[in-house]
């Protein structure tokens, strides 16, 4: 630093010696303002790099977010389908306790398919619904097809085990009153459902009104 600031001490100096007190201010302003912007371009220059590293930071910690969010919506879908084929076989086997007259194991099954399909089938639906809505937020065609490849499909599996829940026949056979949906069930799906849909989206909403009559009676 000394041999740096040398030069200038001597030409400063020698101002002073030739009386030349204009040179002397002219001079110190200018030493004074070449340090002062070197220093702003110095700490200018470690804030952008300070600043750079703080964005990749950022950003590698989105990115981890990002894939450990979607590690959850791949797991609550796992856990859907699981619970949406047990479901599916409860189903089946119902019917076929009926079929064969088997009117014990038949009423069994009833009973374990209402709560089955209350208590597990629904809560992990809703889980998955929850993890994928913050997961696709703001992407319109993936929100549309999650609501058409989805939810109405839960919707119609929905009305399938009620429909057979409910079948007269059945109900008859194995003394049993009809298993009505409160009207808070499945509440989060139609809200998707309306949320990120427009009144314009006639064709959706009207499949949804429907649906929502016919699992809400």
């Amino acid at each position: 630093m000394d041999d740096l600031l040398k030069p200038f001490l001597q030409k400063l100096i020698d101002y002073i010696n030739s009386g030349d007190y204009w040179s002397v201010v002219v001079y110190l302003i200018l030493i004074f303002g070449s340090f002062t912007l070197f220093g702003f371009l110095s700490a200018w220059g470690l804030s952008q790099v300070k600043k750079k590293k703080e964005i990749n930071k950022l950003n590698i910690e989105a990115k981890d977010g990002l894939m450990k969010l979607l590690n959850q919506v791949q797991k609550s879908r796992e856990d859907y389908y699981n619970n949406f084929l047990i479901a599916q076989t409860s189903v089946k086997k119902l019917i076929q306790y009926y079929q064969n007259n088997n009117i014990n194991d038949a009423k069994s099954e009833w009973e374990y398919l209402k709560i089955f399909f209350l208590n597990d089938l629904l809560y992990f639906f809703e889980i998955y619904l929850e993890k994928n809505e913050i997961y696709i937020k703001g992407d319109k065609l993936k929100e549309h097809n999650f609501i058409v490849n989805e939810i109405f499909n839960i919707f119609n599996s929905s009305k399938i085990m009620l429909d057979t829940l409910n079948n007269e026949t059945i109900l008859k056979s194995i003394n049993q009153k009809p298993f009505i949906l409160e009207k808070k069930t499945l509440i989060p799906a139609f809200q998707y459902v309306k949320n990120h849909t427009h009144f314009w989206n006639i064709k959706i909403r009207k499949e949804m009104k429907q649906y929502k009559e016919q699992l809400h009676k």
